[in-house]
């Protein structure tokens, strides 16, 4: 059981000026491989490497808000790529820092713009 408190989600944020990311961005597509064809719906589709930025919506797939009183800011660590409750664990993994810190808004949200295909 966590002793974490509960995090107050925003319901609506406002995504004015907002960019969003492929969760693939900087990572190799689906391009070239046989079992999946590149669908990306940004019009990427010859891109061997993902580079799709879009801006922020509800509507666009996949989309996850990033920014102040997400998940991922408040309950992220700011120091390594684990959870809060990780740090709370006793026999805690030893990639795991010593110290929570909330990673905050991280300036950008994330999305999937299909470039690894839809399978």
């Amino acid at each position: 059981m966590s002793t974490s408190e509960p995090v107050a989600r925003p319901t609506d944020p406002n995504l004015e000026g907002r960019k969003a990311r492929c969760a693939y961005y900087g990572q190799r597509t689906s391009l070239g491989r046989s079992h999946s064809s590149n669908e990306c719906n940004y019009g990427q589709s010859k891109a061997p490497i993902c580079t799709c930025e879009q801006p922020s919506s509800k509507d666009l797939p996949f989309f996850e808000f990033q920014g102040a009183g997400s998940r991922e800011a408040e309950l992220m660590c700011k120091h390594c790529p684990y959870h809060k409750v990780a740090h709370e664990k006793p026999n805690r993994s030893r990639d795991v820092c010593s110290h929570f810190e909330p990673r905050g808004d991280k300036g950008i949200d994330k999305f999937y713009c299909g470039c690894a295909g839809w399978d």
